[in-house]
């Protein structure tokens, strides 16, 4: 079994209001949980309208497979409209 964690701290541009934020973000997740089938979660920032923190999480017992679906994921986030990214890190565990 092979774990893929990726942890992306992200800049969102658009909204003015945590209610905006989270409105932002649950769509986002809500994206990433139906194609990629993986477990989203924001766990930092919380607080903060125009930053977050997001956990991506994926389980299988191939790592190339891992790779591909983190890599798919960060490139989501690249081309994201609303943000871009600070930083981020991949974990094979």
């Amino acid at each position: 079994m092979i774990i893929g964690v990726c942890r992306v701290e992200m800049f969102l541009s658009s909204p003015n209001t945590l209610k905006e934020k989270r409105s932002v973000l649950k769509g986002m997740l809500t994206k990433f949980r139906n194609k990629y089938n993986v477990s989203v979660a924001e766990i930092e920032n919380q607080d903060k309208w125009q930053r977050t923190t997001i956990a991506v999480v994926c389980v299988g017992n191939d790592s190339q497979f891992i790779n591909k679906v983190t890599g798919q994921i960060i490139n989501e986030f690249e081309n994201f409209k609303d943000g871009h990214i600070i930083s981020y890190d991949i974990e094979l565990i």
